[in-house]
């Protein structure tokens, strides 16, 4: 069975010393993310310093942003004057930042500095096939830990649930109290409000030639299991009331 493996960014592991646990967590779970969306870590990505510049760039202008965006909250409180005075400096150590980078590749043009990096079609491809490789291994790690809490004989009542579902051929004889979908009628036939009653009449079998070259018997074949289903609902969620003992 395929086991859920935790993506680990080189870069990541390098910076998580230096931050207090919360911002750990954080940078671990932005290091998943990273890896579901484009199936790589960053440290995987081995762009060539001119774009990694242009990365960088790109985010530190939407760092001055936000710091802009808390400070209009921060300069209407009087007593907010330390936490405004850390918020210009930021904002100093930011554009220093960028003046850095500027300087480290100064030839960047304004169409570099502006572009929208996206993905080939087979770069995309493979992406969301590693995100959805990842997720099926979570799910399977998942499922494989529900097992574990669930005992034999749940084990063998789903497996007769979906022997019954899975039977060759479902055909209905007739039903009542639901609807053909499965789904419980607001009225009876009488017109009273719907009780918890239904009835349903099926006919099975446990081999038949290829129901699908039958487009009707299919129709039919699938109305019968909406039915089945809907009628195990029905009797969860209005159970029969106990039969009184002899001779109450």
């Amino acid at each position: 069975m395929t086991q859920s493996v935790k993506p680990v960014c080189a870069l990541t592991e390098a910076i998580k010393p230096l931050l207090p646990p919360l911002l750990v967590q954080v940078a671990d779970h932005r290091v998943l993310e990273g890896f579901r969306k484009y199936g790589q870590t960053l440290s995987d990505n081995h762009k060539p310093l001119r774009k990694k510049v242009v990365h960088h760039i790109q985010e530190l202008i939407d760092a001055l942003n936000y710091n802009e965006w808390e400070l209009l909250d921060l300069r209407r409180h009087e007593n907010h004057f330390e936490l405004v005075f850390q918020a210009l400096v930021r904002r100093r150590t930011y554009i220093r930042h960028l003046s850095d980078l500027l300087a480290l590749v100064p030839d960047l043009t304004f169409e570099e500095l502006t572009y929208k990096e996206g993905h080939s079609e087979a770069d995309q491809l493979r992406a969301d096939l590693a995100a959805a490789q990842a997720r099926v291994a979570e799910l399977e790690a998942e499922n494989a830990a529900l097992r574990t809490q669930v005992g034999p004989e749940i084990h063998e009542k789903a497996a007769l649930w979906d022997g019954l579902m899975g039977l060759a051929r479902l055909r209905v004889m007739g039903w009542a109290g639901m609807n053909a979908d499965g789904t419980p009628e607001e009225k009876t036939y009488y017109g009273k409000p719907f009780t918890g009653y239904a009835h349903l009449g099926l006919e099975l079998w446990t081999r038949y030639p290829d129901i699908q070259a039958y487009p009707a018997e299919l129709a039919s074949h699938e109305r019968a299991k909406d039915l089945l289903a809907g009628i195990v609902r029905i009797s969860l969620s209005h159970p029969a009331p106990a039969a009184a003992p002899e001779g109450a």
